[in-house]
């Protein structure tokens, strides 16, 4: 009598009031478990575990089917939406390396490589067909490497 009364009642009640009491035994449920001590945790957690099993063992097998099928739609809609995620964060980490360093020919992404100005009077170590550019597209690597080659240069110099 009472099932059926709740039920009457849930039945009648707006989105609003079916959210709202959503959310209020959620609170209620939530305030009980951060409160509860360990042992009463396990107890209750039996109980659930006593109360699933005998429902499973009562239901007839057109109820477990539905149940296993819902449970299978649930599941596959759970692994589309990882599939999607990961497929989602490799298409923003795997930019297209299509830079190429004008020096060891390394393929990088945009922002592994730098454009680097040349002055023909301390770029004698490069090839002629490098210093005519006037601006070389260099890897992090290559660009170090240069850099301490010139700086090398410079010192010897003085």
């Amino acid at each position: 009598m009472a099932k059926q009364h709740m039920q009457r009642l849930r039945a009648a009640e707006s989105q609003e009031e079916h959210d709202a009491r959503i959310v209020k035994i959620r609170q209620h449920i939530s305030v009980i478990q951060e409160t509860e001590s360990v042992e009463q945790r396990e107890i209750r957690l039996s109980a659930l575990r006593m109360h699933n099993s005998q429902v499973r063992a009562d239901e007839t097998p057109e109820q477990r089917e539905v149940r296993l099928s819902a449970l299978r739609m649930h599941s596959s809609q759970v692994r589309k939406a990882e599939k999607s995620q990961i497929e989602a964060f490799n298409k923003t980490i795997n930019i297209f390396c299509d830079k190429v360093c004008e020096i060891c020919t390394k393929r990088s992404n945009p922002n592994q490589v730098t454009n680097h100005k040349i002055k023909l009077s301390t770029a004698s170590y490069l090839p002629a067909e490098l210093t005519s550019k006037g601006t070389i597209l260099l890897c992090l690597q290559a660009a170090n490497a240069v850099l301490w080659f010139w700086r090398t240069l410079q010192e010897q110099q003085y």
